[in-house]
């Protein structure tokens, strides 16, 4: 996984896919016994700070199900954002790291 980011402006998108490592599909997997919980509609008793650092109130009833829905909510922008879906389509497409949105080479990979 690999977080690339523009130095000189605000491009960033999320890390590349791997369909043997990560992608945003394999990601939801991880959910899928959530949703079959018995307290699918009960709070989760999530951490007050927690619930107003994804953007709900600290008194907020956060469900499995509302949890869900932020997880694809979250998943199809990772997918709308996405420039290069892999490492090598990125090196095929962009060899000298030009950042697509300002045209400067500064793009930097973590």
């Amino acid at each position: 996984m690999s977080y690339l980011h523009c130095h000189a402006c605000n491009f960033c998108q999320d890390d590349f896919w791997s369909p043997d490592g990560w992608n945003p599909i394999k990601s939801m997997k991880d959910w899928e016994s959530d949703f079959f919980r018995d307290d699918f509609y009960e709070d989760r008793g999530m951490d007050s700070n927690w619930k107003e650092e994804i953007g709900y109130g600290r008194d907020q009833v956060v469900t499995t199900q509302e949890l869900l829905a932020l997880e694809f909510e979250n998943r199809a922008k990772i997918i709308r954002e996405m420039t290069y879906r892999t490492f090598d389509e990125y090196k095929e497409k962009n060899p000298e790291g030009i950042c697509p949105q300002c045209g400067k080479k500064e793009l930097d990979i973590d």
